[in-house]
């Protein structure tokens, strides 16, 4: 994460709201309409990637802070020393980071008519929202990006267990 006073419980529902909410919302309703009972397989998914991941986090977490990593590329740069290494490393995150982004616009793009009820024009809303989340993150910066989905990890948390109560 950004910074290293967050702690784990901050950097948990960070990263649960941020990786969860994109998943549910869009593509666990569209692939369970499209594959019907076969889509079973995304929650054992979701349950072996966060369980890994809780084993893992911790440790790559005390090494990032013992050793000052700000970023993908400093684990390999600490072991390796090699540029064309880091290079091709950092490939693979910014390709996510791009199709998450894509993702979110797309998203974005395709729910405006309907949350809207065709009030709103989906390409001009794409692009005033992507403009005010700029404008938000340069003034806010990564902790309002990081609470922003503490807040929104604890909405999560409240509604998938609230959700077999009614």
């Amino acid at each position: 994460m950004g910074r290293k006073d967050y702690g784990v419980f901050v950097m948990m529902l960070t990263m649960f709201a941020s990786w969860i909410s994109g998943n549910t919302i869009t593509s666990a309703p569209n692939t369970a309409s499209a594959l019907g009972y076969a889509c079973f397989w995304i929650l054992p998914l979701y349950t072996c990637c966060n369980v890994g991941w809780s084993m893992v986090a911790p440790r790559i977490r005390r090494f990032s802070v013992s050793r000052q990593w700000n970023s993908y590329s400093d684990l390999i740069a600490d072991r390796f020393r090699n540029p064309v290494l880091i290079l091709i490393t950092l490939i693979f995150p910014i390709s996510s980071l791009e199709a998450y982004i894509l993702a979110q616009l797309w998203a974005v793009r395709a729910l405006t008519p309907v949350v809207s009820d065709n009030l709103m024009h989906n390409d001009r809303m794409t692009l005033l929202l992507s403009f005010v989340v700029c404008i938000c993150e340069s003034f806010g910066g990564f902790d309002v990006v990081s609470w922003t989905y503490v807040i929104q990890g604890f909405i999560i948390i409240f509604v998938l267990c609230s959700g077999p109560i009614s």
